[in-house]
């Protein structure tokens, strides 16, 4: 799902130009990276957690409860 849904707007990218608009704060970029993986997720299949890392001693959980 990453390669194939995420990759193209996220590896090696100006995050600013290939993300749909919005304000590119790290909680929005994690947002929209869920719902591209639960858009995606086969069916019977759920998210339950994403980690998502600015850098090395930054980041956020999201989870579905």
């Amino acid at each position: 799902i990453y390669k194939q849904y995420l990759a193209p707007y996220l590896d090696k990218q100006l995050l600013n130009e290939t993300l749909p608009e919005m304000n590119t704060t790290a909680e929005n970029i994690a947002f929209w990276i869920w719902e591209q993986f639960e858009l995606n997720l086969p069916t019977g299949n759920t998210l339950k957690k994403l980690n998502f890392y600015e850098n090395a001693t930054q980041g956020l959980v999201l989870r579905n409860e």
